[in-house]
């Protein structure tokens, strides 16, 4: 049961471009990681059930910053400079490709949904809030991220059509 476990996270935490740790890394890594997804989660949960714009565009910012601007999420900080010192485990790598994808398309997709709760397009927002939900919660429990599983995807396929 532990080589599936350690077999599994090796998969997930490679899929969001983590390749170069070991397992004992990953084991340590394992919940750090999961941080950030975790209190975006959080954040995006109260903006969803309280429809606000500002908290929307506030984790928007949150998520531009960790996927086009930084090397590390902002949420990444409160691990590398406080519960890492509390929990004696190491500091977070920088943030590899797929997982700034992934930051990338939430931002864009949350610039979305506080604009239709600002429009007052409460059903939209719905609409664009439950599956934006469903995908933090998968990344936050397991650590499979559907946006690095399709920045991966996109690469490969970027790959097949430059060698045609």
């Amino acid at each position: 049961m532990r080589g599936r476990f350690t077999h599994w996270m090796r998969c997930n935490l490679s899929m969001q471009g983590y390749q170069g740790l070991s397992d004992d890394e990953r084991k340590e890594l394992g919940l750090a990681l999961r941080l950030s997804p975790a209190l975006c989660l959080i954040g995006m949960t109260l903006g969803v059930v309280l429809e606000s714009p500002a908290i929307l565009f506030g984790m928007a910012a949150t998520a531009a910053l960790g996927g086009f601007v930084m090397d590390k999420h902002p949420f990444d900080l409160i691990w590398d400079r406080g519960l890492r010192r509390l929990s004696g485990r190491p500091s977070l790598p920088p943030t590899p490709p797929p997982r700034r994808f992934a930051c990338q398309v939430a931002s864009v997709w949350l610039v979305a949904l506080a604009a239709a709760y600002l429009a007052g397009a409460d059903t939209l927002g719905l609409v664009l809030g439950v599956p934006l939900l469903l995908v933090a919660t998968v990344v936050t429990t397991t650590n499979w991220c559907v946006p690095s599983l399709i920045h991966g995807l996109l690469g490969r396929w970027r790959l097949r059509s430059s060698a045609a």
